[in-house]
């Protein structure tokens, strides 16, 4: 159980987090982007919001023993990797096109091919678990990637973050 609650730990601030990245996300979009593209703001907000909301319910689920339980973990962990993979393609099509954007196209893409994949080995494959979990793993691992290859985009075009105070 230890294991449990330190994946609670690390992973609710995460949800906050990655919810406070779609806003900035979407501030980035708003000053950076040469087109209006306000209606793929709203949507890449809204899913990302969702996304998180879902990682929240995930993580606040798991390990419970109540009988609502298994329909609210997979609830949680599906819409946190739709919420989270629409907002990704969303922002990377609203992009300027550049060497970063397509990179993270095909992160994004990733995952769904992926799920084809994943749903094709179910059909053809009688136990096909392992290879479900790898396909999985591998799915997180290139989401992940695409956070990072979002921070470059960030630096190439001098996002920075302040805050400030008025003086009262």
């Amino acid at each position: 159980m230890p294991g449990s609650m330190l994946f609670r730990a690390v992973m609710l601030p995460h949800a906050v987090v990655l919810a406070a990245l779609w806003w900035f996300s979407a501030e980035w979009l708003r000053v950076t982007s040469a087109s209006p593209v306000a209606g793929m703001r709203n949507a890449l907000l809204a899913c990302g919001l969702a996304g998180s909301l879902a990682l929240i319910v995930y993580v606040s689920f798991l390990g419970t023993t109540q009988p609502f339980y298994e329909f609210m973990r997979r609830f949680g962990i599906y819409f946190y990797f739709l919420g989270t993979v629409l907002s990704q393609l969303l922002l990377t099509l609203a992009m300027q096109r550049s060497r970063l954007s397509r990179t993270m196209l095909m992160l994004c893409l990733s995952p769904f091919i992926l799920g084809i994949i994943n749903l094709l080995q179910k059909v053809i494959i009688v136990a096909p678990n392992n290879i479900e979990n790898r396909i999985e793993w591998i799915s997180s691992l290139l989401m992940q990637a695409w956070f990072i290859v979002l921070f470059f985009a960030w630096k190439r075009s001098g996002f920075s973050v302040t805050v400030s105070v008025r003086a009262t």
